[in-house]
Protein backbone atom coordinates (compact mmCIF):
# COMPACT_ATOMS: atom_id res chain seq x y z
CA UNK A 1 0.00 0.00 0.00
CA UNK A 2 1.32 3.40 -0.97
CA UNK A 3 1.85 5.91 1.81
CA UNK A 4 2.04 9.65 1.44
CA UNK A 5 4.93 11.57 2.90
CA UNK A 6 4.57 12.09 6.63
CA UNK A 7 4.08 15.83 6.24
CA UNK A 8 1.32 15.27 3.68
CA UNK A 9 -0.50 12.78 5.91
CA UNK A 10 -0.73 15.42 8.65
CA UNK A 11 -2.84 17.74 6.46
CA UNK A 12 -6.63 17.67 6.65
CA UNK A 13 -8.66 19.28 3.86
CA UNK A 14 -12.42 19.85 3.63
CA UNK A 15 -14.54 17.47 1.58
CA UNK A 16 -15.39 18.47 -2.02
CA UNK A 17 -18.31 20.86 -2.27
CA UNK A 18 -21.29 19.44 -4.17
CA UNK A 19 -23.69 22.37 -3.81
CA UNK A 20 -24.81 23.95 -7.10
CA UNK A 21 -24.45 27.66 -6.44
CA UNK A 22 -25.43 29.40 -9.67
CA UNK A 23 -28.98 30.28 -8.61
CA UNK A 24 -28.08 31.22 -5.02
CA UNK A 25 -27.37 34.54 -3.36
CA UNK A 26 -23.73 33.76 -2.53
CA UNK A 27 -22.84 35.82 0.53
CA UNK A 28 -20.48 33.27 2.07
CA UNK A 29 -17.21 33.20 0.07
CA UNK A 30 -16.30 36.81 -0.70
CA UNK A 31 -16.81 36.22 -4.42
CA UNK A 32 -18.33 38.75 -6.78
CA UNK A 33 -22.06 38.38 -6.07
CA UNK A 34 -23.41 39.88 -9.29
CA UNK A 35 -22.82 38.73 -12.85
CA UNK A 36 -21.06 40.74 -15.52
CA UNK A 37 -23.47 42.49 -17.85
CA UNK A 38 -24.12 40.80 -21.17
CA UNK A 39 -22.17 43.56 -22.92
CA UNK A 40 -19.20 43.21 -20.57
CA UNK A 41 -19.26 39.42 -20.83
CA UNK A 42 -19.34 39.44 -24.63
CA UNK A 43 -16.43 41.88 -24.79
CA UNK A 44 -14.40 39.79 -22.33
CA UNK A 45 -15.03 36.60 -24.27
CA UNK A 46 -14.32 38.27 -27.61
CA UNK A 47 -10.71 38.67 -26.48
CA UNK A 48 -10.30 34.87 -26.78
CA UNK A 49 -9.52 33.36 -30.17
CA UNK A 50 -9.49 29.76 -31.46
CA UNK A 51 -5.68 29.97 -31.34
CA UNK A 52 -5.84 30.46 -27.56
CA UNK A 53 -7.41 27.01 -27.19
CA UNK A 54 -4.91 25.02 -29.23
CA UNK A 55 -1.59 26.72 -28.53
CA UNK A 56 0.51 26.95 -25.38
CA UNK A 57 -0.03 30.28 -23.69
CA UNK A 58 1.88 33.32 -24.89
CA UNK A 59 2.11 35.39 -21.73
CA UNK A 60 4.31 38.36 -22.55
CA UNK A 61 1.43 40.55 -23.84
CA UNK A 62 -0.34 39.91 -20.51
CA UNK A 63 2.81 40.73 -18.57
CA UNK A 64 3.13 43.96 -20.56
CA UNK A 65 -0.45 44.88 -19.64
CA UNK A 66 0.17 44.26 -15.92
CA UNK A 67 3.49 46.14 -15.97
CA UNK A 68 1.83 49.18 -17.52
CA UNK A 69 -1.21 48.99 -15.23
CA UNK A 70 0.88 48.68 -12.05
CA UNK A 71 3.66 51.01 -13.22
CA UNK A 72 6.38 48.50 -12.36
CA UNK A 73 9.29 46.81 -14.13
CA UNK A 74 8.87 43.49 -15.94
CA UNK A 75 10.96 41.67 -13.35
CA UNK A 76 8.87 42.94 -10.44
CA UNK A 77 6.05 40.48 -11.18
CA UNK A 78 5.32 36.84 -11.78
CA UNK A 79 1.86 35.50 -12.62
CA UNK A 80 0.40 32.41 -10.96
CA UNK A 81 -2.75 30.26 -11.15
CA UNK A 82 -4.47 32.00 -8.25
CA UNK A 83 -2.89 33.54 -5.17
CA UNK A 84 -2.82 30.10 -3.53
CA UNK A 85 -0.27 28.98 -6.12
CA UNK A 86 1.60 32.25 -5.65
CA UNK A 87 1.84 31.56 -1.92
CA UNK A 88 2.93 27.98 -2.54
CA UNK A 89 5.74 29.12 -4.86
CA UNK A 90 7.05 31.42 -2.11
CA UNK A 91 7.12 28.51 0.32
CA UNK A 92 8.79 26.28 -2.28
CA UNK A 93 11.47 28.89 -2.91
CA UNK A 94 12.32 29.98 0.62
CA UNK A 95 10.89 27.71 3.33
CA UNK A 96 12.76 24.69 4.69
CA UNK A 97 11.75 22.17 7.38
CA UNK A 98 11.99 23.70 10.82
CA UNK A 99 11.76 27.32 9.67
CA UNK A 100 9.52 29.45 11.89
CA UNK A 101 6.61 31.28 10.30
CA UNK A 102 4.39 33.84 12.03
CA UNK A 103 0.78 33.74 10.87
CA UNK A 104 -2.62 34.92 12.13
CA UNK A 105 -5.84 33.07 12.95
CA UNK A 106 -8.14 33.34 11.11
CA UNK A 107 -6.39 33.75 7.78
CA UNK A 108 -6.47 32.25 4.31
CA UNK A 109 -6.24 28.50 4.95
CA UNK A 110 -3.48 27.82 2.43
CA UNK A 111 -0.90 29.70 4.51
CA UNK A 112 -1.23 27.00 7.18
CA UNK A 113 -1.58 24.13 4.70
CA UNK A 114 1.74 25.02 3.06
CA UNK A 115 3.41 25.52 6.43
CA UNK A 116 2.55 21.89 7.25
CA UNK A 117 3.46 20.65 3.79
CA UNK A 118 6.94 22.18 3.89
CA UNK A 119 7.61 21.27 7.52
CA UNK A 120 7.63 24.80 8.92
CA UNK A 121 6.86 25.64 12.53
CA UNK A 122 3.84 27.93 12.54
CA UNK A 123 3.55 30.55 15.29
CA UNK A 124 -0.11 31.57 15.31
CA UNK A 125 -1.09 35.04 16.51
CA UNK A 126 -4.55 36.30 17.48
CA UNK A 127 -6.12 39.57 16.45
CA UNK A 128 -7.04 42.25 18.96
CA UNK A 129 -10.69 42.74 19.98
CA UNK A 130 -11.07 45.44 17.32
CA UNK A 131 -9.84 42.88 14.71
CA UNK A 132 -6.55 44.73 14.24
CA UNK A 133 -2.97 43.42 14.33
CA UNK A 134 -1.01 44.16 17.50
CA UNK A 135 2.00 45.51 15.61
CA UNK A 136 4.18 46.08 18.68
CA UNK A 137 3.60 42.52 19.88
CA UNK A 138 4.30 41.17 16.39
CA UNK A 139 7.56 43.08 16.13
CA UNK A 140 8.65 41.80 19.55
CA UNK A 141 8.05 38.23 18.32
CA UNK A 142 10.44 38.39 15.36
CA UNK A 143 13.77 36.71 16.03
CA UNK A 144 16.62 34.88 14.36
CA UNK A 145 14.30 31.84 14.19
CA UNK A 146 11.69 33.68 12.14
CA UNK A 147 11.91 32.95 8.42
CA UNK A 148 8.64 34.60 7.35
CA UNK A 149 5.93 36.87 8.72
CA UNK A 150 2.51 36.80 7.03
CA UNK A 151 0.27 39.86 7.09
CA UNK A 152 -2.96 39.77 5.10
CA UNK A 153 -3.89 43.40 4.62
CA UNK A 154 -6.70 42.93 5.16
CA UNK A 155 -7.47 39.24 5.47
CA UNK A 156 -10.35 37.57 7.28
CA UNK A 157 -10.26 40.40 9.82
CA UNK A 158 -11.38 42.98 7.24
CA UNK A 159 -9.22 45.60 8.97
CA UNK A 160 -6.29 47.31 7.25
CA UNK A 161 -2.90 47.71 8.90
CA UNK A 162 -1.31 51.03 7.96
CA UNK A 163 1.64 51.19 5.59
CA UNK A 164 3.60 52.91 8.36
CA UNK A 165 3.06 50.00 10.75
CA UNK A 166 3.84 47.34 8.16
CA UNK A 167 7.04 49.18 7.31
CA UNK A 168 7.99 48.96 10.99
CA UNK A 169 7.53 45.19 10.76
CA UNK A 170 9.51 44.99 7.50
CA UNK A 171 12.40 47.03 8.89
CA UNK A 172 12.59 44.89 12.03
CA UNK A 173 12.36 41.70 9.97
CA UNK A 174 15.10 42.98 7.68
CA UNK A 175 17.54 42.86 10.59
CA UNK A 176 16.93 39.09 10.88
CA UNK A 177 16.81 38.39 7.12
CA UNK A 178 13.13 37.55 7.57
CA UNK A 179 10.60 37.66 4.71
CA UNK A 180 7.44 39.72 5.18
CA UNK A 181 4.68 38.35 2.97
CA UNK A 182 1.86 40.88 2.58
CA UNK A 183 -1.27 39.49 0.97
CA UNK A 184 -3.25 42.27 -0.74
CA UNK A 185 -6.19 40.21 -2.01
CA UNK A 186 -8.64 42.96 -1.02
CA UNK A 187 -6.46 45.92 -1.98
CA UNK A 188 -8.91 47.49 -4.44
CA UNK A 189 -11.55 47.90 -1.74
CA UNK A 190 -9.26 50.11 0.38
CA UNK A 191 -6.34 51.33 -1.82
CA UNK A 192 -3.72 50.61 0.87
CA UNK A 193 -0.69 49.02 -0.77
CA UNK A 194 3.06 48.59 -0.42
CA UNK A 195 3.78 48.17 -4.13
CA UNK A 196 5.93 51.28 -4.18
CA UNK A 197 8.18 49.71 -1.52
CA UNK A 198 9.11 46.49 -3.34
CA UNK A 199 12.34 47.83 -4.82
CA UNK A 200 13.39 49.44 -1.54
CA UNK A 201 12.90 46.41 0.71
CA UNK A 202 14.46 43.13 -0.42
CA UNK A 203 12.51 41.12 2.19
CA UNK A 204 9.05 42.34 1.07
CA UNK A 205 6.85 40.07 -1.07
CA UNK A 206 3.27 40.96 -2.05
CA UNK A 207 0.63 38.55 -3.32
CA UNK A 208 -2.60 39.53 -5.06
CA UNK A 209 -5.51 37.88 -6.85
CA UNK A 210 -8.06 38.74 -9.53
CA UNK A 211 -10.70 36.75 -7.63
CA UNK A 212 -12.05 39.56 -5.44
CA UNK A 213 -12.46 43.09 -6.84
CA UNK A 214 -12.05 41.89 -10.43
CA UNK A 215 -14.66 39.20 -9.79
CA UNK A 216 -12.71 36.51 -11.68
CA UNK A 217 -12.58 33.71 -9.10
CA UNK A 218 -13.16 31.03 -11.75
CA UNK A 219 -10.16 31.76 -13.98
CA UNK A 220 -7.55 31.39 -11.17
CA UNK A 221 -5.17 34.26 -11.77
CA UNK A 222 -2.92 35.72 -9.09
CA UNK A 223 0.48 37.36 -9.04
CA UNK A 224 3.53 38.09 -6.92
CA UNK A 225 5.16 41.51 -6.65
CA UNK A 226 8.69 41.87 -5.31
CA UNK A 227 12.17 43.08 -6.24
CA UNK A 228 13.80 41.44 -9.24
CA UNK A 229 16.08 39.15 -7.20
CA UNK A 230 13.06 37.60 -5.46
CA UNK A 231 11.10 37.28 -8.70
CA UNK A 232 14.06 35.61 -10.43
CA UNK A 233 14.38 33.16 -7.52
CA UNK A 234 10.71 32.23 -7.76
CA UNK A 235 10.95 32.09 -11.56
CA UNK A 236 13.31 29.12 -11.21
CA UNK A 237 10.54 26.93 -9.75
CA UNK A 238 7.59 28.26 -11.74
CA UNK A 239 5.33 26.08 -13.87
CA UNK A 240 6.32 25.85 -17.53
CA UNK A 241 3.44 28.22 -18.28
CA UNK A 242 2.55 30.39 -15.28
CA UNK A 243 -1.17 30.55 -16.19
CA UNK A 244 -3.18 29.14 -19.09
CA UNK A 245 -3.75 31.04 -22.30
CA UNK A 246 -7.49 31.61 -21.88
CA UNK A 247 -7.09 32.96 -18.34
CA UNK A 248 -4.21 35.09 -19.58
CA UNK A 249 -6.30 36.76 -22.28
CA UNK A 250 -9.18 37.45 -19.87
CA UNK A 251 -6.80 38.87 -17.25
CA UNK A 252 -5.16 41.09 -19.88
CA UNK A 253 -8.52 42.42 -21.03
CA UNK A 254 -9.63 43.17 -17.47
CA UNK A 255 -6.54 45.11 -16.39
CA UNK A 256 -6.70 47.09 -19.64
CA UNK A 257 -10.35 47.84 -18.86
CA UNK A 258 -10.16 48.23 -15.11
CA UNK A 259 -13.22 50.49 -15.13
CA UNK A 260 -15.19 47.23 -14.91
CA UNK A 261 -13.45 46.40 -11.64
CA UNK A 262 -13.88 49.95 -10.33
CA UNK A 263 -17.57 49.87 -11.15
CA UNK A 264 -17.98 46.68 -9.12
CA UNK A 265 -16.05 48.18 -6.20
CA UNK A 266 -18.54 51.07 -6.24
CA UNK A 267 -21.38 48.53 -6.28
CA UNK A 268 -19.94 46.96 -3.13
CA UNK A 269 -19.63 50.36 -1.46
CA UNK A 270 -23.27 51.12 -2.27
CA UNK A 271 -24.28 47.75 -0.84
CA UNK A 272 -22.25 48.43 2.31
CA UNK A 273 -23.92 51.83 2.77
CA UNK A 274 -27.36 50.30 2.40
CA UNK A 275 -26.73 47.48 4.83
CA UNK A 276 -25.25 49.93 7.32
CA UNK A 277 -28.44 52.00 7.20
CA UNK A 278 -30.75 48.98 7.46
CA UNK A 279 -28.75 47.40 10.30
CA UNK A 280 -28.83 50.67 12.23
CA UNK A 281 -32.63 50.71 12.01
CA UNK A 282 -32.80 47.07 13.13
CA UNK A 283 -30.49 47.60 16.12
CA UNK A 284 -27.74 45.41 14.64
CA UNK A 285 -24.09 46.30 15.20
CA UNK A 286 -22.08 46.39 11.97
CA UNK A 287 -18.33 46.04 12.37
CA UNK A 288 -16.39 48.39 10.03
CA UNK A 289 -14.67 46.65 7.13
CA UNK A 290 -12.24 47.69 4.41
CA UNK A 291 -12.98 44.74 2.16
CA UNK A 292 -15.99 43.20 0.41
CA UNK A 293 -17.43 41.59 3.53
CA UNK A 294 -18.63 42.69 6.96
CA UNK A 295 -19.09 41.18 10.41
CA UNK A 296 -22.20 41.97 12.40
CA UNK A 297 -23.69 41.31 15.84
CA UNK A 298 -27.45 40.86 16.16
CA UNK A 299 -27.29 42.07 19.79
CA UNK A 300 -29.83 39.47 20.92
CA UNK A 301 -29.99 35.77 21.65
CA UNK A 302 -30.45 34.10 18.30
CA UNK A 303 -30.30 30.46 17.31
CA UNK A 304 -27.54 30.94 14.73
CA UNK A 305 -27.85 27.50 13.06
CA UNK A 306 -31.60 28.08 12.73
CA UNK A 307 -31.01 31.52 11.20
CA UNK A 308 -28.55 30.09 8.68
CA UNK A 309 -31.01 27.32 7.82
CA UNK A 310 -33.89 29.76 7.33
CA UNK A 311 -31.77 31.94 5.04
CA UNK A 312 -30.75 28.90 3.02
CA UNK A 313 -34.41 28.03 2.55
CA UNK A 314 -34.61 31.33 0.68
CA UNK A 315 -31.41 30.52 -1.29
CA UNK A 316 -29.29 32.93 0.74
CA UNK A 317 -25.95 31.56 1.95
CA UNK A 318 -23.83 33.36 4.56
CA UNK A 319 -20.58 32.45 6.28
CA UNK A 320 -20.90 30.11 9.25
CA UNK A 321 -19.41 31.63 12.42
CA UNK A 322 -15.63 31.56 12.80
CA UNK A 323 -14.75 29.78 16.04
CA UNK A 324 -11.69 31.90 16.83
CA UNK A 325 -12.05 34.85 19.24
CA UNK A 326 -12.91 37.67 18.82
CA UNK A 327 -14.70 36.65 15.60
CA UNK A 328 -16.82 33.96 17.27
CA UNK A 329 -19.27 36.61 18.47
CA UNK A 330 -20.14 37.74 14.96
CA UNK A 331 -21.71 36.59 11.71
CA UNK A 332 -20.14 37.47 8.37
CA UNK A 333 -21.56 38.17 4.94
CA UNK A 334 -20.11 39.13 1.59
CA UNK A 335 -21.35 42.54 0.47
CA UNK A 336 -23.38 42.45 -2.72
CA UNK A 337 -25.32 45.06 -4.63
CA UNK A 338 -27.78 47.37 -2.90
CA UNK A 339 -30.62 45.27 -4.33
CA UNK A 340 -29.14 42.05 -2.92
CA UNK A 341 -28.56 43.69 0.46
CA UNK A 342 -32.20 44.83 0.56
CA UNK A 343 -33.35 41.24 -0.01
CA UNK A 344 -30.95 39.92 2.64
CA UNK A 345 -32.02 42.53 5.19
CA UNK A 346 -35.69 41.83 4.53
CA UNK A 347 -35.19 38.11 5.20
CA UNK A 348 -33.06 38.77 8.27
CA UNK A 349 -35.60 41.22 9.69
CA UNK A 350 -38.38 38.69 9.18
CA UNK A 351 -36.42 36.07 11.11
CA UNK A 352 -35.52 38.25 14.09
Amino acid sequence: MLKARHLVSQINRPAPETLKRESLMRLDKNERTTLFSETEFNKIMSSITPFDLVAYSELEPTYEAFVKWLNIDRWNIILSPGSDAAIRSIYETYIEPGNEIINYDPNYAMFSVYAKLFGATEIVKKFKNDFSVDVDELIASISTKTKMVIISNPGHNGTVTSVKDIMRVIETAEQFNTIVLVDEAYYHFNDVTLVDKINDKSNLIITRTLSKAFGLAAIRVGYILANQDVIKDIYRIKLVHEIDGVSSKIAKYMVENDHIMKSYVNTVREGRELISERFSRMGITLFPSQSNFVYFDLNRKIDTPQLIKKLQEHDIYIKTPIRTAPFDKYLRITIGSATQMEVFCDRLETFI
